[in-house]
């Protein structure tokens, strides 16, 4: 598993320095006008995106039809991508909550640091939803035949989140603050559980595919 792993992470190392200069553009350009919190999910999805690369360069490498012929299993094949892309979640939100905590001080933003902690776990919460529901989708249709359903796939729930912001704001406002916080931290734990129901069916996927 370590090994799987590893190789994800040597094949995708030359495309960080790519990722941290988008990442810079991106707070440069919505840190000053929409406040740090924006930036700290962006943050957790873009990183969790490159896991799209990694399936790219396995597919470019035929890396799978491979696999399978050394003592290497489909189940260690696709629980090594979601534990990349949990890692690769985690790395975001760990930036995007340090970049958040500087900038709120150095701006002076109202952030606590309590605020900017459950922004950072929602940010996390989102990266493993959208990532986990790439990844079947990736198994199923390829990387070149699955960038329209991704765009989908992250435009659809970006929409049902506002709608749901808009609709939901009110009630949300009248709970407990102590109630919000707990409604707010158990999301990283929906997501896992939504990703262990995409690693099924991404292993039903990739059995029944003939690679």
């Amino acid at each position: 598993m370590k090994s799987l792993i590893l190789k994800d992470y040597y094949n995708i190392r030359h495309n960080s320095r790519y990722l941290l200069l988008m990442l810079v553009f991106f707070a440069v350009m919505f840190i000053p006008t929409m406040g740090p919190e924006i930036f700290t999910v962006m943050c957790c999805v873009m990183c969790s995106t490159m896991i799209i690369s990694t399936c790219s360069f396995d597919e470019h490498c035929k890396w799978n039809r491979y696999a399978v012929i050394m003592p290497v299993t489909r189940k260690d094949i696709v629980t090594s991508k979601f534990m990349v892309l949990a890692i690769f979640s985690v790395f975001g939100a760990l930036l995007g909550f340090i970049v958040t905590i500087c900038t709120s001080l150095i701006m002076d933003h109202s952030l606590s640091v309590m605020e900017t902690l459950l922004i950072t776990l929602v940010g996390l919460a989102t990266a493993l939803f959208l990532g986990g529901t790439c990844i079947p989708l990736l198994y199923k249709f390829g990387v070149e035949k699955a960038r329209i359903i991704l765009l989908a796939v992250v435009a659809i729930p970006m929409l049902l989140f506002i709608a749901l912001g808009k609709i939901l704001g009110q009630q949300f406002s009248d709970l407990p603050e102590s109630t919000v916080t707990i409604i707010l931290c158990l999301t990283p734990v929906v997501a896992i559980l939504w990703d262990v129901v995409m690693g099924r069916i991404s292993l039903v996927v990739l059995r029944n595919k003939e690679l």
